[in-house]
């Protein structure tokens, strides 16, 4: 019994011993896991809780609290964009770590890394190595897994795989409830599909997210951003600032600078296409200020960054500090003592060097006299010859001045030289256009809307209306030559009037057959020449029976549109596809082109002609590839055949004039601020 009674007590020791002994673990893990859950709300909170359980882990030999360490370490090096530290901190730990999730967080976060530095190899083999061990015992971190393949994949351009990725980590984020993996695929979806100008999926996707995101959130400030943007490229300004409100808003309430700012940017830009020059003033300066404080904080977030780096180094840096003190202590007092001695030994010198000094001060002054005078009269002689080599310099340059001046005329006379042989070839190439009057007569009912680049284009358009068997046929098209300006123009010439040619000189009917003899024309008329030109050109060429309202197409690269109301085009053609309105009124058919330009072409083949009946109400449209080509709008990217298309069935109803006017004002709206890149022309003729 007395043996029990003794045991008691020992027992209460050894238990509190024992937690005594583990607290500082749990103080160091306690810090890892904390940093880990503020790394991208916090960062440099998360550095100071992560570096400073490093170091107690080091004193204390905690191999787990090192390996978690670096791997916070890593993370936030990652963030910072120094992939250098995030590499060396990240593979450290993944050594020090034994369990499979741990290693599976570290592959994970090791495959980030290697896409940051482009080393896209070694980015897949940790990746995949990363699903391979959730896909055993975390299945539910594989969503993560699968956005950052997606990542990868988006790197090298495989946009397709990415979509693959980015759709199974919502799928699984769906299955498992996981809120955070399904904002962040959706996310990600949108910013994909943004890239790819696919701007309905792009809002389909940030919509989804912005219900899911957490009410007030930092996330919900990003999204409603994000569709802030979209809408502004749609130009619906009213969502664009609704959604804009919500992004700065939520920003401040979240103190989310980079958020503010960028709401504030578009803001501005917002109010100041609604004419409220005032409120985009207030805006824009708002914008400034918010820079500038984010310039302050990325100030900090780099010396996070350097600290990082140097890492390594800091207690030995400490160690060095203190031996140097002890040695500083040492030479303070030797140095105390060697300065007693040197005032005695200065005191008995001062009369001596007072003396030495007198005599040698009065034999500098006698010397300095003497070369003052001496130095007077060569300075003298020197300004003398000065004022000639003054005067002879300012002769030369007079001369150079009326040389520059002369130079400045002959370059002027060149310029308006080849500026005059410019405009007398575009009056040259308008020639070879047919006029307007020309033009209304054939087709009443049509528009052409013809923007050359600079002076004169490679981009040329061909109206020819033709007696053809008891009926009158009308020839038209819209071509595009090889290049643009000057060498554009002397192709665009050889094209038309290989046209030209064609359709009059060898009575030629069938618009296969034309520009199959356009082609011989065209590779005749290059190859007269020593060097192989393979110049020519895009086109689309139809023939259009009045009396039948019969169209007969062949293209040369170049496709047909036809706008109508009816979902089904009568054709013998088994090569088209159609868009439609959100309504599904009108419709817009695409009959495809010959695959290959009119010139030189290694597997050349006959040119196919279509032909289609038309209604009356039908719309023929014909474009060069300079409309859809150009860059513009906010992000400054190409406008794409597919949004043309989608503006085109816009703009069905209107009369032919009206559709010109407003592909005039859609093409200057989407160039602003953004030089034109190539030639445009667009042809539109209705059917009566």
């Amino acid at each position: 019994m007395l043996k029990l009674f003794l045991s008691i007590p020992l027992l209460f020791i050894s238990l509190i011993c024992t937690a005594q002994g583990n607290s500082w673990k749990e103080e160091i893990d306690r810090k890892n896991n904390s940093a880990w859950n503020i790394v991208e709300s916090k960062t440099v909170e998360a550095y100071q809780l992560s570096y400073n359980a490093k170091l107690e882990s080091k004193n204390k030999n905690y191999t787990k609290g090192i390996a978690e360490s670096n791997r916070n370490l890593g993370l936030i090096a990652l963030l910072n964009g120094d992939y250098e530290s995030a590499l060396g901190l990240s593979l450290n730990s993944l050594q020090l770590f034994k369990d499979d999730s741990s290693k599976a967080v570290l592959q994970n976060q090791i495959g980030r890394i290697y896409t940051g530095l482009a080393d896209f190899e070694k980015s897949a083999e940790s990746l995949l190595q990363a699903i391979e061990i959730n896909k055993r015992n975390n299945f539910r971190s594989l969503s993560g897994n699968y956005i950052n393949y997606g990542n990868l994949k988006e790197n090298v351009f495989q946009f397709d795989s990415a979509t693959f990725y980015y759709n199974l980590a919502y799928e699984l984020g769906k299955k498992n409830g996981d809120t955070l993996a399904l904002l962040s695929a959706l996310n990600n979806k949108g910013a994909l599909a943004g890239i790819l100008n696919q701007l309905e999926e792009e809002r389909n996707n940030y919509n989804e997210a912005y219900l899911l995101a957490p009410k007030g959130s930092n996330q919900k400030s990003q999204i409603a951003g994000n569709l802030a943007i979209n809408f502004f490229t749609t130009k619906d300004l009213k969502k664009a600032k609704e959604y804009s409100d919500i992004a700065h808003n939520l920003a401040l309430i979240n103190s989310f600078t980079a958020g503010m700012k960028e709401a504030r940017l578009l803001q501005s830009k917002i109010a100041e296409l609604k004419n409220n020059l005032a409120d985009a003033l207030l805006y824009f300066k708002d914008f400034q200020e918010l820079s500038s404080r984010l310039l302050d904080e990325s100030t900090l977030k780099k010396i996070t960054q350097i600290q990082l780096t140097n890492d390594f180094g800091q207690q030995q840096k400490i160690d060095s500090l203190k031996k140097v003190a002890e040695i500083k202590a040492i030479e303070d007092e030797n140095e105390k003592q060697e300065l007693l001695r040197q005032e005695e030994i200065q005191q008995r010198n001062i009369i001596i060097y007072f003396v030495i000094a007198f005599l040698i001060g009065a034999l500098l002054i006698s010397r300095r006299l003497f070369i003052i005078g001496k130095e007077r009269k060569a300075a003298n002689k020197l300004i003398s010859k000065q004022k000639v080599e003054v005067e002879e310099q300012r002769d030369f340059a007079k001369q150079q001045q009326k040389i520059t001046e002369e130079q400045k005329v002959i370059v002027e006379e060149k310029n308006h030289e080849i500026l005059e042989s410019i405009h007398y070839a575009k009056r040259l190439q308008d020639a070879i256009l047919p006029s307007k009057t020309a033009v209304k007569k054939a087709l009443p009912n049509s528009f052409i809307y013809y923007q050359p680049k600079d002076i004169v284009a490679g981009d040329f358009y061909f109206v020819e209306e033709i007696a053809v068997n008891n009926s009158k046929k009308v020839f038209f098209a819209a071509a595009d030559c090889t290049g643009h300006g000057v060498p554009g123009a002397m192709v665009s010439v050889v094209c038309a009037n290989a046209m030209n040619r064609a359709v009059k000189e060898f009575k030629l009917t069938d618009v296969g057959h034309i520009l199959d003899k356009v082609t011989d024309l065209v590779i005749e008329a290059f190859e007269k020449g020593e060097e192989m030109i393979k110049d020519g050109m895009d086109i689309a060429l139809c023939s259009l029976d009045k009396a039948t309202n019969t169209l007969y197409f062949a293209g040369a690269n170049n496709p047909l549109w036809i706008l109508s109301k009816n979902e089904n085009l009568s054709t013998d053609s088994n090569n088209y596809k159609t868009v439609t309105t959100e309504d599904g009124l009108v419709f817009l058919h695409e009959i495809k082109a010959t695959k290959q330009p009119i010139g030189q072409f290694d597997s050349r083949q006959n040119f196919v002609t279509h032909q289609v009946q038309l209604n009356k109400g039908d719309q023929v449209l014909l474009s060069s590839d300079g409309f859809p080509d150009q860059f513009g709008g906010v992000k400054g990217k190409k406008y794409m055949s597919l949004r043309f298309k989608k503006h085109l069935l816009s703009i069905a109803e209107l009369a032919c004039e009206n559709q010109e006017a407003n592909l005039i004002q859609e093409f200057t709206d989407w160039t602003a601020g953004h030089e034109q890149i190539d030639d445009v022309c667009v042809m539109g003729v209705k059917v009566q």
